[in-house]
């Protein structure tokens, strides 16, 4: 215990000394933004009393580097929260090693009463083992460690595999609290897991593909070609394609609104897990049980599931960016852009229907090994000092701690 506190109490003091400088670089960005705004201000009106070029071209670059700190602000600002909250876990931790858990979820809508030992045992509620060893950070983990509680034997399988896997995890500390800093504070909802099932097991919402995939390509083909012969003086302008295309795409507005704002709803829930994906293709891990983990994120996949998910988040941010008017005019107009980002979302839809659920899954294998990693670097005697019923509830409580980690 005391080496694990040595280590947690000399992370903090890393992690402080690396916010004071933060902060430091931090500190006079908010009066520099001030000032450069007040010149740019200045120059702007100089520029338009006197019409002079060089008073211009000094208002534009003082607007560049009120950008770029405005910019570094920002950046700094999430560095030092990130930092923040990394000292926050530390002292967590450090707490719970003195049999301080208060600071971590107790598991109290857990709490049944008819259930067969959970509550003789005190599986969950305030001073639990749950609360002991939960150290989930997302939704989706709290409920399966739950469900590994309430059914013990279901899981029984695992048990020695697992073991394994949260033995080279305790010595991965900084990979464990890039876990918990990804998913700290997510609002991630359980109807988030069930709207995204809903959209990837549905019906598609665009109608005739096959058709569209030909207007898409063949259209802006024909209307390209169209441009370039009238540039040659060889026929008229095709202005009609033009108007054709922006019929078209008109017609499917309705769909493209309806995927992007299902991508939209997701794209936050999903960039959070494809930051954990990452941490995971990144990390050399040597048990069998996490190396499997691996494997089934890798088989057969052209892409890596974080990469995958990246390509998504392109394809939301080409159709945020084309809500703008002339954006969208112009694309649409000469390429249906609109459309091809239709038929780009169906296609990744189409491509992973099963392997979300799959990635949710892995992620939750790792996850939950975290959570228990609690139990092997404490030591016996630090649990045995919880505060128990009875001895003999005592007894059976350490068999249930033993069956699933000892």
């Amino acid at each position: 215990m005391t080496n694990r506190s040595a280590e947690y109490t000399q992370r903090i003091t890393a992690y402080s000394n690396e916010k004071q400088i933060l902060e430091k670089k931090q500190k006079h960005l908010p009066m520099l933004r001030l000032a450069l705004f007040l010149l740019f201000a200045l120059l702007v009106y100089k520029y338009i009393t006197l019409q002079t070029t060089w008073m211009g071209g000094l208002a534009i670059s003082s607007l560049t580097a009120l950008l770029y700190l405005s910019l570094r602000d920002s950046k700094l600002k999430k560095q030092i929260r990130k930092v923040e909250i990394l000292i926050r876990l530390n002292r967590m931790e450090i707490e719970a090693l003195g049999s301080n858990y208060s600071a971590f979820d107790p598991g109290n809508e857990f709490v049944d009463q008819s259930h067969d030992y959970t509550h003789d045992l005190d599986i969950f509620g305030e001073g639990s083992l749950f609360q002991y060893i939960n150290r989930t950070a997302s939704i989706f983990g709290k409920l399966r460690l739950a469900d590994y509680f309430s059914n013990a034997y279901g899981y029984s399988e695992d048990v020695i595999p697992r073991q394994q896997a949260i033995k080279e995890l305790s010595g991965m500390v900084e990979l464990r609290q890039k876990l918990r800093l990804i998913f700290h504070n997510e609002q991630i909802a359980l109807s988030d897991k069930t709207e995204m099932a809903e959209w990837l097991g549905g019906e598609s919402p665009v109608s005739n593909l096959k058709l569209l995939r030909v207007l898409a390509y063949g259209l802006p083909a024909v209307t390209i070609t169209g441009i370039i012969l009238s540039l040659a003086g060889l026929i008229a302008f095709p202005s009609l394609l033009i108007v054709a295309q922006w019929a078209i795409v008109a017609l499917y507005a309705k769909q493209t609104l309806k995927v992007q704002s299902i991508i939209t709803s997701k794209s936050k829930i999903l960039n959070t897990y494809a930051q954990c994906l990452g941490l995971i293709e990144n990390t050399v891990f040597t048990s069998a049980y996490l190396k499997d983990l691996q494997v089934r994120l890798s088989a057969k996949e052209e892409l890596s599931p974080s990469k995958s998910i990246h390509r998504l988040s392109v394809i939301l941010n080409y159709m945020d960016q084309n809500l703008n008017l002339l954006v969208s005019i112009f694309m649409n107009g000469l390429f249906m852009f609109n459309l091809h980002l239709l038929l780009k979302a169906e296609k990744w839809r189409t491509e992973n229907l099963a392997n979300v659920p799959m990635w949710f899954e892995q992620l939750l294998r790792l996850t939950l090994c975290r959570a228990w990693l609690i139990l092997p670097i404490t030591t016996r005697n630090t649990f045995s000092q919880r505060r128990w019923k009875a001895n003999s509830v005592s007894r059976v409580k350490t068999w249930v701690i033993r069956l699933f980690l000892l």
